[in-house]
């Protein structure tokens, strides 16, 4: 009788996530922050994998969840915006089979004396 050996799938440190924020939005409920993530295998970007994002804090993406998943493009990447209303740092945590990238992100006062109005509504 012969030993089969079974080759085992990719070992998670064989994957590589990264990710990419922008900070720099009010918390108004309408400005928002954004985050790419990079997926990739041996340096193979990878397309049609699932990120699955988290956010902190109150801060929400912009289906109104703090959890969602983000499909990777031809680059690798799953791109993704979200809003706050509170003016706060909130940690966005990427992940794909078990393995994690975050960033913390800032959401600021707007300037004193400004008002924001939303496009398309005449004050």
């Amino acid at each position: 009788m012969s030993d089969t050996i079974f080759t085992p799938e990719e070992n998670c440190e064989d994957y590589h996530l990264v990710v990419t924020t922008t900070s720099t939005a009010h918390a108004n409920g309408y400005d928002t922050n954004s985050a790419i993530a990079q997926l990739s295998l041996h340096g193979q970007l990878l397309e049609g994998y699932p990120i699955y994002y988290t956010l902190s804090g109150d801060a929400r993406f912009t289906n109104g969840a703090q959890h969602i998943s983000v499909s990777t493009d031809s680059q690798g990447e799953a791109a993704i915006c979200f809003t706050d209303t509170r003016p706060e740092t909130v940690i966005i945590t990427c992940s794909y089979s078990g393995i994690e990238a975050c960033e913390s992100i800032s959401f600021t006062n707007p300037p004193v004396g400004c008002r924001y109005i939303r496009p398309g509504i005449a004050k």
